[in-house]
């Protein structure tokens, strides 16, 4: 039988393995923080209700920061997955149902009010099951304030028993977990969740997938991207929504985005697709990708820190290929190009501007009007940019 652990003993032996979450808006905003545990190498679980709105997130502590992407998700039960890029903080190890006993030790460790790697402790005052049977909650009497949703609830002897959740308000001694145990259920019961909602999709018409007009773009649109960086393999996902189409200009969520009709931005608060944005020529991907052949392309430009530049090019338009986005495939029209851009850099600390190789790849879809994937590759390879997904609401 492993023995018990002093409160010191655990909070050393936890403490790199608890981490603070942060979710961030289209506009690389904070939207909300929690805590969260790291539960599999290169994985860490916390609540959904931490990052369900999110449109990035990060992984971070102290002065350290690591992109995460969602990866498992079930919201039922208030658990999220998330995989971090290069991340090496140790797995913790899950206790067994049969170690939860009323009236037990039990330590969380998260991050109260942004407090990070903070230690309570209390007991197991109850086990919480539902009309079926199933252990839904741990009741403790350990704190949990705001912050530490999604932390992790651990017994004596340093095992996770449970993802602490939430508190009932001025009640200090009735705090809840979600149970360790439900976190080997989470992959099972994300694919169901996402196989459930693709058939009400295809059982409804007028729903995601189905809702685009070739050539228009209309208030309800929506397009999910992830962008990756190709070197630290750090990704961040986000929504682009249209809010509404006047006078041939498409505008999505308040005004944060406004493209012309071929696509390209006209104005931007945030919201942006990046070095996309800047690559863009004039008259919009649709035009190059139609006109076919090899030509050269030359305009100048901005690129997303601001800085102006410019583009000497060749465009070579190849076949078509099919790519998935969300639960269909579309044509989309190959676009490469080769050349040169101009480029702030600071040498000898004067900034200065060097025109640097560039090449990229742009794939086009008619259907959809809209660039499905991107990448580019300056000095060193930049990012990939995806549309994973896209619909009508």
């Amino acid at each position: 039988m492993a023995q018990a652990l002093a409160a010191d003993q655990i909070f050393e032996k936890l403490s790199p393995s608890v981490w603070t979450v942060v979710s961030f808006d289209a506009r690389s905003r904070t939207q909300a923080q929690g805590s969260a545990v790291v539960v599999a190498p290169g994985r860490v679980v916390t609540n959904c209700h931490v990052v369900d709105k999110g449109a990035g997130f990060a992984v971070q502590r102290e002065n350290v920061s690591y992109g995460a992407t969602l990866e498992w998700q079930d919201p039922d039960r208030d658990l999220c997955q998330l995989k971090v890029s290069d991340f090496s903080a140790p797995p913790v190890e899950l206790a067994g149902s049969g170690s939860l006993k009323v009236g037990s030790r039990v330590y969380a460790i998260g991050s109260p009010q942004g407090y990070e790697m903070t230690l309570s402790d209390g007991l197991i005052s109850a086990l919480r099951r539902g009309d079926d049977g199933e252990l839904v909650h741990i009741q403790t009497t350990t704190p949990i304030s705001p912050g530490s949703s999604g932390g992790g609830l651990f017994d004596a002897e340093g095992r996770l028993v449970g993802i602490t959740t939430s508190g009932a308000r001025d009640s200090q001694n009735l705090n809840f977990a979600v149970p360790a145990m439900l976190i080997a259920e989470l992959p099972a019961r994300s694919r169901r969740r996402d196989e459930l909602q693709r058939e009400r999709s295809a059982a409804a018409p007028a729903a995601s997938q189905a809702g685009f007009v070739a050539g228009t773009r209309r208030a309800g649109d929506w397009f999910e991207y992830r962008v990756t960086d190709t070197v630290t393999r750090s990704a961040r996902t986000f929504t682009l929504s249209v809010e509404r189409v006047a006078e041939g200009r498409v505008i999505y969520g308040g005004g944060a985005r406004i493209e012309d009709a071929s696509g390209q931005w006209v104005e931007r608060d945030g919201g942006g697709l990046g070095e996309l944005d800047a690559l863009t020529p004039p008259g919009g991907w649709g035009y190059i990708a139609r006109q076919g052949a090899t030509r050269p392309l030359a305009f100048s430009s901005r690129l997303p820190s601001g800085h102006p530049t410019r583009f000497d090019l060749t465009a070579t338009v190849g076949g078509d290929e099919r790519i998935r986005v969300g639960i269909r495939d579309y044509e989309a029209i190959r676009v490469d190009l080769k050349g040169w851009s101009d480029r702030p850099s600071h040498i000898s600390g004067m900034a200065q501007t060097v025109l640097s190789p560039y090449r990229a790849t742009v794939w086009f879809s008619q259907e959809l009007e809209r660039v499905v994937k991107f990448t580019f590759t300056i000095r060193h390879p930049g990012e990939t940019l995806e549309l994973v997904d896209a619909g009508n609401r």
